[in-house]
């Protein structure tokens, strides 16, 4: 009953902090907050093809996901203005590299990549 009670106050908790970020800056955090989104479901998707990509029930999945992906990579502007970038291509590349070499330690990084940049783009 209290460890239910102790979640509940700190879900509550991380609410007011999110919004609190973003009345205080409302494009930065709002832009944050998708591009975080959409980070964390490019990685699912990493994880999915290189785990179950072989099962034909996912086969449909990893065809359409990455259009979704693809479209959710740029925000559409309204009354006539630009489209913005959410994610650039770049930082895409930055995010399979770090998937595709976790556990590998002391290696060479290609130039495009920089993990500050890639921390930073992210927070």
């Amino acid at each position: 009953m209290t460890a239910d009670a102790v979640s509940l106050v700190r879900e509550q908790v991380e609410k007011v902090y999110v919004i609190s970020l973003i009345v205080d800056n409302q494009r930065r955090w709002t832009k944050q907050y998708f591009r975080n989104q959409w980070r964390w479901r490019y990685e699912h998707f990493l994880h999915i093809q290189r785990d179950d990509g072989g099962k034909p029930r996912f086969q449909e999945f990893l065809v359409e996901h990455p259009k979704r992906l693809e479209k959710g990579r740029v925000i559409p502007r309204t009354f006539g203005g630009k489209r913005e970038v959410l994610v650039s291509k770049q930082m895409m590349r930055c995010i399979k590299y770090r998937f595709d070499n976790a556990s590998r330690q002391n290696l060479r990084h290609p130039r495009y990549y920089s993990r500050q940049k890639l921390d930073n783009y992210f927070s």
